[in-house]
């Protein structure tokens, strides 16, 4: 059985540091995110309604959209999305 030698033990032991500080920085970032993602709860529950929407894509959508009353139409705001309106027939 081979064993590790000094410089190998001190690079896995760096190497843990860098996955435990991104780790503890992910869940300081996912508890920003909660707070912001409470404070349009009423918006996130609208469009977590929509068929096949998650909690992630739903909030993704609310945190790019912004605030939706900034839109007069729908239009507007499916354009500010990029996507096209076809008048109905």
């Amino acid at each position: 059985m081979a064993s590790l030698s000094p410089i190998q033990i001190y690079l896995i032991g760096q190497l843990l540091y860098s996955v435990d500080f991104l780790t503890s920085q992910i869940a300081l970032i996912d508890q920003q995110i909660l707070v912001l993602v409470h404070r349009r709860n009423e918006d996130l529950k609208i469009a977590i309604s929509i068929p096949g929407m998650g909690l992630v894509s739903a909030s993704t959508i609310i945190a790019e959209i912004g605030d939706f009353n900034d839109f007069t139409t729908g239009d507007q705001l499916a354009s500010y999305c990029g996507i096209e309106v076809e008048d109905a027939v």
